[in-house]
């Protein structure tokens, strides 16, 4: 892909909020949980995300409602002709919320907090993304060779190797720019927890965090976009179950429910009351059913270790009966981790796993379990797009594999230990699955079975690996078409995360609350939004 430079060269609440601005309500959302931090670069999860992109900019955005990537606190983002080299420029006279300035030193300060793990000081979060994408921190063959500043307002990225989508990468809701000053005062390892809190150049300011129940925010009154945010002030509530929310939508007690995603048997009860709406997000997802591939589970053989036995689970579930009857219309399968949007690299002669619970039981034979054999399946315990409603999903596909003699026992445990179990490779079978931060395969493919992600699964195979770098390498649209179809090809018969679903995620809002534009990437900045 050819890149072109940039150069776009309440316990009280109510009153706290109130006395930001006059303009309109505070937007009080809906969230399907709590944010696991608000360290920025030290999470992966949608819940986190969604709370960090209200309080810090990202060195790049992307336009409201698209995949586009614009100028935020760097003006610009110039590679060198093989992109191995990135020169930010940056934005000058921002302050971060605690009254510091942003500048070339704060940049790679935060760079360092993410990558740097030679640093005595270094914490390594158990959900950081940087592994996933970068292939490693820097003392493990990180894809990021160094990170220098130039001046006060120019910082230099050097690559191991050509990255050309990197300007995209550090758009995405990860790598939000947090305030070094206020780093330091935490503790690496307590910056972004509920005592801590956070903070950013962003439009709102973290006021409070009370555990298990809401976050409250503060219009940014010296916000560098001029004129915003539109609302004074945010509420994010915690709300994990599904009928709750939009039984406190329909109250009024919530504006809108823009993370996570809506059952679609709810979508009847909204389209009924003139005071909601139902909105759907651009489908931009995967949920999928990972198995590990460790030869020894708690102490037994594995037998999903086993590729016909992974193949035999693959037959025994019934993909499109599944997605019919909890997605509708609303959600499709097929063999691939990238979405839809990306069918251009998928192979030329497409396929999928055909339900055929008769070939299962013949593979489970061949493999030496005519019995069939049990396995524990984790479900997850909260609303993410591709999987709004997770357990019943874990219960069809339990059911299925059942019947072909694999005895499937159900676990699920609290979400934030969920992902440190994943990371951890402490699950035999699992559901997750994950929303795409740009618009590039790469982006579906090396964070989720790239090197970076091996002890989650087991999986290791270089000759992947070897096809994922030259496709980050490439900078036509056809080479990486080619090398992305023998990736899929050989995802194909390694069944490492199995697609179960790309879906339309089901949000909904008040019919008073104006200005929101969800975009395909899962969530956004609400800058813009106001409430009547």
């Amino acid at each position: 892909m050819k890149k072109v430079a940039m150069a776009l060269t309440l316990l009280g609440s109510g009153a706290l909020i109130a006395a930001v601005a006059q303009s309109s309500k505070p937007i009080v959302v809906g969230s399907v949980g709590q944010p696991v931090s608000l360290a920025s670069g030290k999470i992966s999860d949608g819940n986190s995300i969604f709370v960090q992109q209200q309080i810090y900019d990202r060195l790049l955005d992307f336009k409201p409602g698209t995949t586009e990537v614009m100028p935020a606190l760097a003006l610009s983002a110039r590679p060198n002709k093989d992109a191995t080299s990135w020169l930010f420029t940056l934005r000058g006279g921002v302050k971060f919320h605690d009254g510091s300035s942003f500048d070339a030193a704060a940049v790679k300060f935060n760079f360092d907090y993410w990558w740097d793990d030679s640093r005595a000081t270094f914490f390594k979060s158990g959900n950081s993304i940087v592994p996933d994408i970068f292939e490693g921190y820097k003392t493990s063959k990180s894809l990021i060779k160094s990170v220098d500043v130039v001046n006060n307002l120019q910082v230099r990225v050097t690559m191991n190797s050509p990255f050309a989508n990197l300007d995209e990468v550090f758009a995405t809701g990860y790598f939000g720019i947090a305030s070094p000053t206020a780093i330091k005062k935490a503790g690496e390892d307590k910056y972004g927890t509920a005592n801590t809190l956070a903070s950013g150049t962003g439009p709102f300011v973290v006021k409070s965090w009370q555990t298990g129940d809401r976050i409250l925010l503060e219009a940014n009154k010296s916000y560098w976009k001029k004129g915003l945010p539109k609302a004074p002030g945010m509420i994010v509530r915690f709300i994990s179950d599904a009928s709750a929310r939009v039984a406190d939508l329909r109250a009024g007690n919530i504006d809108m429910i823009p993370t996570g995603a809506l059952p679609y048997d709810t979508l009847p009860a909204i389209k009924a009351d003139p005071n909601v709406k139902a909105v759907f997000r651009p489908g931009f997802n995967v949920g999928y059913l990972a198995m590990n591939q460790v030869a020894e589970f708690n102490g037994a053989k594995n037998p999903l270790a086993n590729q016909k036995v992974r193949l035999a689970v693959a037959s025994a579930i019934n993909k499109k009966a599944l997605v019919e009857s909890f997605y509708g219309e609303y959600g499709v399968t097929n063999a691939y981790l990238p979405p839809l949007t990306m069918s251009w690299s998928y192979p030329k002669n497409q396929k999928d796993y055909v339900f055929n619970p008769e070939a299962a039981k013949k593979l489970l034979a061949d493999a030496g379990y005519p019995n069939g054999f049990s396995m524990e399946l984790w479900y997850m315990p909260v609303s993410r797009p591709y999987f709004p409603n997770a357990k019943p999903l874990a219960e069809t596909m339990a059911k299925d594999l059942g019947a072909v003699g694999i005895k499937v026992e159900l676990k699920s445990k609290d979400w934030g230990a969920y992902l440190d179990d994943v990371d951890a490779g402490k699950f035999q079978a699992y559901m997750l699955g994950w929303t795409g931060d740009y618009a590039d395969p790469d982006n579906f493919y090396t964070p989720l079975i790239g090197p970076g992600t091996s002890k989650e699964t087991g999986y290791n195979n270089p000759k992947l690996f070897a096809l994922l770098d030259e496709a980050r390498k490439a900078t036509t649209k056809a080479k990486k078409a080619e090398l992305y179809g023998q990736v899929a090809e050989i995802l194909f018969e390694d069944i490492v995360k199995m697609p179960i679903v790309h879906s339309r995620p089901l949000l909904a809002q008040r019919a008073a609350l104006e200005g929101w534009v969800p975009g395909p990437l899962g969530s956004e900045p609400l800058i813009d939004v106001t409430v009547k």
